[in-house]
C-alpha cells in the first residue's frame, strides 16, 4: 500500500483501488490525491474523528483485476471500514488496443491474480508441487515482467520519459479513427464486475463508492493540447510507432459510455458514486495527458471524494 503505515485504534481506514489514476505514480505521496484525502478529513475533523486511507492503485489495472483486489484485500485487512473505487479507462483502452470483444474467461484467474498483485498466495491445487512454492512463482512473475514489455504497466520508469515516445507514437498514427467499435458486450462485462465489486465490499461489511473516470478527452479540446496525449491505440501501440488511433472525440464518447455504464450500477445497487467525469475540468489545470492527474488535479479528485464522506457523516 502507498501511504501511512495501518494504524491501530479509532480510525476509519478507508482503501483507494483503482489503475494508475489513483496509483499517481509520478506524483509524491502526499500530493497524491487518496493522501490529500486523508490530509483533508483529518484537518476538517481536527481530531475529533481520525481518518486513514491507503492506496493500492496499480498501472494498467481494471475491474476485473479490483474485484480480486477488494476480495483479497478485504479478507486479509478486516479492519478496513470503506472503499473508494476509481475504474474505466483501462476497461475501455483494453477494449479498443484489443479490438476484439472477446470477454476474461474463467481459466484466466491465475493470470488476473499476477498483474493485481506483486505477491499473492493462491496457487492452482493442480499444479506440481514445486510451481506452488512461493519463491518459484515470484521468480516467474519477474521474469514475465522482463520479457513482456507489451503490458506497459510492467516498464513505467520513474522519471516518466517514455511517454514523450508514447506521445510521438500517437502523433505519427498511420489512421484516426472517428468511430467507435461495437462496446455491447464489453460494457456488459464491465457492468457485471462492477456489481461483484460492490458485492464483495457489501458482503464484508464494508461500504463503497464508486467514481466516474475523468479526462482531458472533449470535442472541443485545443489543439495545442492534442500533444499531451497518447492513449487510444488499436495493438500493442505503447512498443512501437505505424498504429492506428481512436480520435479524441470517439475516446470522449467511449468514456462517456463507461461512466454511465458506472452510474447505472451505482443506481441499480444504492451505491455512491462520485461523479469526478461531470466535476473535473478538462485540460491543464486537472491533468498533464489524457487522464492523469498533475497536483491540482489529484487536489481537485480529494476535495470532491472529502465531500462525499463529510456529506454522508
Amino acid at each position: 500500500m502507498r501511504g501511512d503505515p495501518m494504524p491501530g485504534g479509532n480510525v476509519r481506514r478507508i482503501l483507494a483501488i483503482g489503475g494508475s489514476t489513483t496509483e499517481c505514480l509520478y506524483l509524491d505521496q502526499i500530493e497524491a490525491w487518496p493522501q490529500v484525502l486523508q490530509a483533508r478529513l483529518n484537518e476538517l475533523t481536527k481530531g475529533h474523528e481520525r481518518f486513514w486511507v491507503g492506496n493500492v492503485g496499480r498501472s494498467g489495472r481494471n475491474a476485473r483485476h479490483h474485484v480480486l483486489q477488494i476480495e483479497k484485500l478485504l479478507d486479509t485487512h478486516p479492519q478496513i471500514d470503506s472503499v473508494i473505487v476509481l475504474v474505466g479507462v483501462n476497461d475501455l483502452t483494453l477494449r479498443l488496443s484489443a479490438d476484439s470483444d472477446e470477454p476474461v474467461t474463467l481459466e484466466d484467474r491465475e493470470k488476473l491474480m499476477n498483474e493485481a498483485f506483486a505477491v499473492h498466495q493462491d496457487a492452482d491445487a493442480s499444479l506440481p508441487f514445486y510451481k506452488r512454492l512461493m519463491i518459484w512463482r515470484m521468480a516467474r512473475q519477474i521474469k514475465r515482467n522482463f520479457v513482456a514489455p507489451e503490458n506497459y504497466f510492467h516498464y513505467q520508469s520513474d522519471t516518466g520519459t517514455e511517454y514523450a515516445e508514447w506521445r510521438k507514437n500517437r502523433q505519427r498514427a498511420t489512421r484516426i479513427r472517428e468511430t467507435l467499435p461495437d462496446l455491447t458486450l464489453a460494457l456488459a462485462e464491465y457492468e457485471a464486475n462492477l456489481r461483484a465489486i460492490v458485492q464483495a465490499a457489501q458482503s464484508r461489511g464494508v461500504s463503497i463508492r464508486l467514481m466516474t473516470q475523468p479526462a482531458m478527452w472533449s470535442a472541443d479540446l485545443p489543439e495545442e493540447l492534442h500533444g499531451l496525449l497518447w492513449l487510444g491505440g488499436v495493438g500493442q501501440f505503447h512498443v512501437g510507432s505505424a498504429q492506428e488511433y481512436y480520435s479524441v472525440e470517439a475516446l470522449a464518447e467511449g468514456l462517456e459510455q463507461y461512466n454511465a455504464a458506472l452510474r447505472r450500477v451505482c443506481k441499480e445497487m444504492n451505491v455512491m458514486c462520485i461523479d469526478l467525469a461531470a466535476q473535473v475540468p478538462q485540460g491543464v489545470s486537472a491533468f498533464y495527458d489524457d487522464v492523469h492527474f498533475n497536483e491540482s488535479g489529484a487536489r481537485i479528485v480529494a476535495q470532491i471524494a472529502m465531500d462525499s464522506f463529510i456529506t454522508v457523516n
